[in-house]
């Protein structure tokens, strides 16, 4: 229960009791729908079990296998909204990577580095789309740094995994497919030829789970849940399903069942069809949905094996190094080894602004790098 001093002592009354009135409302949605999704997770749970050894207790890591993989998590960070000047917007993002375990090196950039790239964006809006697109495309340009420095022998860069914080490639990607999402595909497919020939294992994370596949999968087969078909999404049904230390091995991407399930209607599935024919590698994507030992939420995982290393042994290795947050602690900390905060981005553009004055001489470029709604700069508390 909240009480008052628990709560913000700016906001108005007239503005809580709002809040209290709009709450009590969607609450009594929530509870009716948490009662409907308790019995058709039961029944999800009953046909895995008939399909076999869907549901599986992972073993303990280092009582099966005697070396660690040795892995680099990467990972990317940004606000969600460009920060809104005069002139254009401005995007910074912050890129890195992390090894574990850690290799004794007096090269620096062996156990962690990072790459800055900043944006003022000119010629259109810059949407929440974009600004995804293009952190991903900066985590696999890492990706293949680090590819590369295997490649050329580089000392501290002979490793058997690279965690990605987030999908290998996003899906469903609409059409038409902007030039920032073509050009994340392009880079993508760059990894996965790189990886393939060098034999490094590629595993997705992904927290923020919105896919409907168990639910598109099985509740089709009893009326009574059909409404929950697009509804129930995979993190909330996997959370409530399993049990610590468990995990459900979907399998291949590829599979016609996953491919319908994934698109939702045949629309949909025509086209992932024809986009998996685009990038052939997808069908060979392993998909597992687990609950780590150290979590009390379940994440999704996709692994593309190029290294050998068994879809067993990855999930093991997850979840022996498994944080609360459900992803291994090294993606854990990179995530906080790249962090970028609003005090960042307003610094970066201080920065541009002394270095343009300094450029050109002229007082009056303050003016185009001011903030476009002044509100955000002196009531930062405005949303």
């Amino acid at each position: 229960m909240y009480y008052y001093d628990e709560i913000e002592r700016d906001l108005s009354p007239e503005i809580l009791n709002r809040i209290y009135k709009e709450i009590r409302r969607i609450s009594k949605q929530f509870i009716d729908n948490y009662e409907r999704l308790k019995p058709a997770i039961k029944f999800i749970k009953e046909e895995l079990k008939k399909a076999g050894d869907c549901i599986v207790s992972i073993p303990d890591y280092f009582s099966t296998y005697s070396e660690p993989i040795v892995s680099f998590a990467i990972d990317t960070s940004f606000l969600t909204s460009p920060l809104s000047l005069v002139y254009g917007d401005f995007v910074v993002y912050i890129a890195g990577y992390i090894r574990f375990p850690r290799y004794l090196s007096s090269n620096s950039e062996v156990n962690r580095s990072i790459i800055v790239d900043v944006d003022l964006v000119t010629k259109q809006p810059v949407s929440s789309l974009i600004i995804s697109a293009k952190s991903h495309v900066l985590e696999r340009k890492l990706a293949l740094k680090l590819l590369k420095n295997k490649r050329e022998g580089i000392e501290g860069f002979d490793f058997d995994a690279i965690f990605i914080d987030g999908p290998i490639l996003p899906l469903p990607l609409p059409p038409p497919r902007i030039e920032a999402v073509r050009e994340l595909e392009s880079v993508t497919e760059d990894m996965i030829y790189e990886a393939k020939e060098l034999k490094v294992s590629l595993i997705g994370v992904v927290k923020r789970v919105r896919s409907k596949i168990l639910a598109r999968m099985f509740l089709k087969k009893n009326t009574e849940f059909k409404d929950l078909m697009d509804t129930a999404n995979d993190k909330a049904i996997t959370t409530l399903m399993l049990n610590r230390g468990e995990c459900i091995k979907l399998g291949l991407l590829g599979k016609k069942e996953v491919i319908e399930a994934i698109a939702g209607n045949l629309i949909n599935s025509s086209r992932l069809d024809s986009y998996l024919e685009e990038h052939s590698w997808l069908k060979k994507l392993h998909i597992s949905f687990i609950k780590p030992k150290n979590s009390d939420q379940s994440v999704t995982v996709e692994i593309l094996d190029y290294g050998n290393l068994g879809i067993d042994r990855i999930l093991s290795w997850t979840n022996e190094q498994s944080s609360q947050s459900g992803c291994p602690h090294f993606l854990d900390a990179v995530d906080a080894f790249v962090k970028v905060e609003p005090r960042v981005v307003e610094l970066a553009r201080r920065i541009l602004i002394r270095h343009a004055i300094s450029e050109l001489q002229d007082a009056d470029i303050i003016k185009l790098l001011e903030h476009a709604d002044l509100q955000k700069k002196f009531s930062p508390r405005m949303g």
